[in-house]
């Protein structure tokens, strides 16, 4: 067992060969494991990235945090702001980027004309929103990821991977987890759900932010008071986004593509440009392994039964 942890950064072994010239757009294609898992699960999953896309404002009205990040369609903001404001909350457009779905690491300037998204800052206080987006024109990271309401040791984490150009960490995250050795540049993690970030592509995640390690205490500890927040809001969708991030699930990078793969589903996302495979597998205790799942010899799929 090596549980390579360091609360502060990255470990030794955590380091990639990347190529640096490799940078791909945003995008994030599902692909189902069969029709029956796709007819039973396809309409579930944006219902619940909604759920959790609005968990993240309802955690600051309730006080859990100072501002939430949301990017949004430009011309839904009247009506996104008009809703924040019925909660008292105050909305701060601070950037125009270039529309895209899935997951990005870097936004792009609209073109003259061209449909743009806005990220906007969501906060209690003006003051708060203020703060935010003065630390975020200066490249402040920390003081960001504070007024998101991120733990200490995962901003430091998150510094860290950003700097060294991992700005999809989830390999040096399971290296700061307590693992296995499966192969050369394989790991297996037994990991929490809440602190799980791997299906976070599609939107489905407790925590807002990558943890330093799959098992991060504090991020489960604020996950877990989250789940209660949005058990308020839609007890089933709740239990739905629980069940999901149970699955047993890989995270299969090379090339700047990664594939999350799921019992009832693949994840094809950009992702950092390793030189090399990584591949990471996560099980959580207890499973969820839905009945639609597909059968098979190798993780994360069971074999036949008899």
């Amino acid at each position: 067992m090596n549980t390579g942890t360091n609360l502060t950064g990255i470990t030794k072994t955590a380091n990639m060969k990347l190529i640096a010239s490799l940078d791909l757009p945003p995008s994030c294609r599902t692909v189902w494991v069969s029709e029956e898992a796709r007819k039973v699960w396809a309409p579930v999953l944006p219902k619940v990235s909604t759920m959790v896309s609005e968990l993240e404002v309802l955690s600051v009205a309730k006080g859990h945090r100072p501002c939430a990040w949301q990017t949004i369609a430009e011309d839904q903001f009247p009506r996104f702001a008009a809703a924040w404001a019925e909660m008292d909350l105050v909305s701060l457009p601070i950037l125009r980027v270039q529309s895209f779905t899935g997951f990005a690491h870097r936004h792009e300037k609209p073109q003259p004309g061209e449909r743009a998204n806005v990220c906007v800052i969501v906060a209690k206080s003006l003051k708060d929103a203020l703060r935010f987006k003065a630390a975020n024109a200066s490249g402040d990271n920390d003081a960001q990821g504070e007024l998101l309401g991120f733990p200490k040791c995962c901003r430091g984490f998150f510094c860290t991977s950003w700097a060294g150009g991992y700005f999809d960490p989830v390999w040096q995250a399971a290296l700061n987890s307590k693992h296995t050795i499966v192969g050369e540049k394989h790991i297996k993690v037994e990991g929490h759900p809440f602190a799980n970030p791997m299906l976070r592509y599609a939107g489905l995640r407790v925590g807002f932010h990558i943890p330093h390690a799959l098992d991060c205490q504090e991020t489960i500890d604020l996950a877990t008071e989250r789940m209660r927040l949005a058990k308020e809001t839609d007890p089933h969708l709740t239990k739905l986004l629980g069940a999901l991030l149970s699955m047993p699930m890989s995270w299969d990078v090379l090339h700047g593509i990664a594939v999350i793969k799921t019992p009832l589903f693949y994840l094809i996302v950009p992702s950092v440009p390793a030189a090399e495979r990584h591949v990471v597998e996560v099980v959580s205790k207890p499973e969820f392994i839905p009945k639609e799942s597909a059968r098979g010899t190798g993780f994360p799929f069971i074999a036949e039964g008899p």
